[in-house]
């Protein structure tokens, strides 16, 4: 798939990488509630990028967000929309800017939307008839729990659309922008996984990184964040995020967070290598064995040296 500039990362490609993308792909697409799966592998580097992109990719597959199309494919689908629907749209009439809000106002012409939950609420609208077609793409997010920020934001960026069109090729490589923000998080050493998600890599010759596919804070602006990247404290968590992924590393112990839930699948990455290895395993044993509920992944080819337990919690 491709190789790093940091030679200590070297190429990522083979059994290893399908394994953790279609991980991620199956978790997205199959487990609900507090399941929960407990990876040891002889090393966690990209492993949690890898499993999120498989994820993304079943996101952008799935119901959750119709993904970005001009206004003049997707104006009969808006016209049934609901009032309060988040919205996203990339305004290119000037640059790049990407505006979220829920929808408020809604005629046979006109669309608008709420950006902020100030008193005096702000609010964009765009016109579209057959003489006036604003140079604009829109993404309905269904079912999505958006609550206004205090402050109006806007957010301009310069997406690496050869990346994202090479990656989730087959797929809306824009409707990775239009799913909500901290749809997935990865927690450890905070440090340690922003260098690794910024490590440059080329795929053929496509130039890029790990933020930029699986769209992590500043990757994109400020305000985006599809991934959440944080340090193992329960109170940096996200409740919201419908996959979170735990790394063991240097200065991280996930058994802090063994206790922590949101109903939604999690995944545990241990690297062999980790001091306290045999007491984390032990305490996911004992939790394994206390529960009634295995589960199973049809035709997941687990890598040599790649122990999996899954279950749920």
């Amino acid at each position: 798939m491709g190789h790093f500039e940091d030679h200590r990362y070297g190429s990522f490609e083979g059994d290893w990488v399908n394994f953790f993308l279609d991980l991620g792909k199956q978790i997205a697409q199959n487990l609900t509630g507090n399941s929960r799966i407990v990876l040891l592998v002889p090393s966690v580097k990209v492993a949690p990028f890898l499993i999120s992109l498989g994820a993304c990719r079943h996101f952008l597959d799935s119901d959750i967000s119709t993904g970005f199309y001009p206004i003049q494919e997707i104006w009969d689908e808006l016209q049934s929309t609901e009032m309060g629907t988040e919205i996203h749209v990339i305004d290119k009439s000037y640059g790049f800017e990407v505006v979220k809000g829920k929808l408020t106002d809604l005629s046979k012409e006109t669309f608008s939307i709420e950006i902020s939950s100030q008193a005096n609420a702000v609010k964009r609208a765009w016109m579209y008839n057959e003489n006036i077609t604003p140079n604009i793409d829109v993404s309905i997010v269904r079912g999505s729990n958006y609550k206004l920020p205090e402050k109006a934001k806007f957010e301009k960026g310069d997406p690496n659309l050869k990346l994202l069109g090479k990656f989730y090729e087959g797929l809306d490589p824009m409707g990775v922008l239009g799913l909500p923000n901290n749809l997935i998080q990865i927690v450890g050493n905070k440090n340690l996984l922003n260098e690794e998600s910024n490590k440059v890599f080329y795929s053929e010759d496509v130039k890029g990184c790990f933020a930029d596919l699986v769209i992590t804070k500043g990757s994109l602006t400020k305000e985006r964040e599809l991934t959440h990247i944080c340090s193992a404290k329960e109170e940096n968590l996200k409740k919201e995020a419908n996959l979170s992924i735990f790394v063991n590393s240097k200065y991280t112990n996930i058994l802090n967070l063994i206790d922590w839930t949101n109903n939604f699948p999690q995944v545990f990455i241990i690297p062999r290598t980790a001091p306290n290895v045999i007491e984390i395993v032990e305490a996911f044993n004992e939790e394994f064995f206390s529960k009634s509920e295995e589960l199973l992944f049809d035709g997941l080819k687990i890598p040599v040296a790649c122990d999996v337990m899954s279950y749920k919690v």
